[in-house]
């Protein structure tokens, strides 16, 4: 897997980049191992569904989790430190859902090497489920 290694000098507000995952039960369950949140909702259909949801739900911190990929690998890439991170959860989602990653540069602080990333999450049918914002240090040459 190629990894981006972009400098602040080419980062303009506006770029872009975007990928897509689809969400498993087994990516929840590992998620959940990893973390040591078993909370029903994530793990248990039955109560998931008594819940008034569909299905159990994919854990908001691995959807923000996901996104740091955009992060580390694109945008910026190599050179990145993740300072700080705000998320915002408006819809669940689900095993099954094709989940597509928009990321943008929104704000840059060239004199700091700091770059703002936006990155809005959308399901299968386009709801947006999520905004997630990285404040992000570039280092100096990897």
């Amino acid at each position: 897997m190629l990894t981006s290694n972009l400098n602040i000098d080419d980062l303009k507000p506006g770029l872009s980049r975007s990928f897509t995952v689809k969400l498993t039960v087994e990516q929840i369950e590992s998620f959940a191992k990893l973390t040591g949140d078993f909370h029903p909702l994530h793990m248990d259909h039955a109560y998931a569904i008594r819940s008034g949801f569909k299905d159990v739900l994919a854990h908001g911190a691995l959807i923000t989790s996901l996104s740091s990929r955009l992060i580390g690998m694109e945008l910026p890439g190599l050179r990145s430190i993740v300072l700080s991170q705000e998320s915002k959860y408006f819809k669940p989602t689900y095993p099954g859902d094709e989940l597509t990653f928009n990321g943008v540069v929104s704000k840059l602080r060239k004199s700091l090497s700091i770059v703002i990333i936006t990155i809005t999450v959308v399901n299968q049918d386009d709801e947006e489920v999520s905004l997630i914002e990285f404040t992000v240090k570039l280092r100096g040459e990897s």
